[in-house]
C-alpha cells in the first residue's frame, strides 16, 4: 500500500500547478490502483476525469491516447484534484468516519497549497457534508452552493450541471 501512496502521490505532483486557481477535492484514491485521476494510462473507470474534462475542456468524446494533454491542459488551467483521505477507504468502516479522522491531514494540505485566490470545491455528497463547514472554518474558499454528485454510478449529467453552473 505505501508503494502505491508514493505512485499516487508522484502522479499527482507532476501535474500541480505552480499556482493553483480551483482545487477540487474528492473522497479517496481509487482502491483499484490502475484507475488514479492522475495515471496517464487508464483503460476503464474513469468518469471523473473524463466529466471533469467535458465541463472544464469541452471533451465530448473519451480520447484516453491524449490524457496526457488533458492533464497537462488542467494543469495550465491552475486546477489540481486532490482526496480527502490520502489512501483508498476502507469498505469496512464507513466513509464519513474516514473522512472526519483525515480532516486535520485534509486542512493542512488544503491551505499548504491554496493562496489567497484559490477557490476549493467539494466532489461528492461524503466529502460535502463532512468538509464543507471545516474547510470554511480553516478560511478556505469553498465555493460549492450545493453538492456535486461523484459522475459514477449514473451522476454524469447531473455532475456535468452542477460543476458547470459553479464555475460561471
Amino acid at each position: 500500500m505505501e508503494e502505491n501512496l508514493c505512485n499516487y502521490e508522484s502522479a499527482r505532483e507532476k501535474y500541480r500547478p505552480e499556482h493553483i486557481r480551483t482545487l477540487f477535492i474528492a473522497e479517496a484514491p481509487p482502491t483499484n490502483t490502475e484507475r488514479f485521476f492522475y495515471f496517464e494510462d487508464v483503460r476503464s473507470h474513469d468518469s471523473l476525469f473524463w466529466e471533469m474534462m467535458k465541463v472544464l475542456c469541452g471533451v465530448t468524446e473519451l480520447e484516453r491516447p491524449r490524457k496526457r494533454e488533458y492533464l497537462q491542459h488542467f494543469k495550465d488551467l491552475g486546477c489540481f484534484l486532490i482526496d480527502s483521505c490520502e489512501a483508498p477507504l476502507k469498505i469496512e468502516v464507513g466513509k464519513k468516519k474516514q473522512i472526519r479522522s483525515a480532516l486535520g491531514d485534509l486542512i493542512k494540505r488544503a491551505k499548504g497549497l491554496c493562496q489567497a485566490d484559490s477557490r476549493v470545491i467539494l466532489i461528492c455528497e461524503t466529502v460535502y457534508d463532512v468538509c464543507l463547514a471545516p474547510l470554511r472554518d480553516a478560511d478556505l474558499d469553498v465555493i460549492n452552493t450545493e453538492m456535486i454528485p461523484h459522475p459514477a454510478f449514473g451522476h454524469s449529467k447531473e455532475f456535468r450541471n452542477r460543476l458547470s453552473r459553479l464555475l460561471k
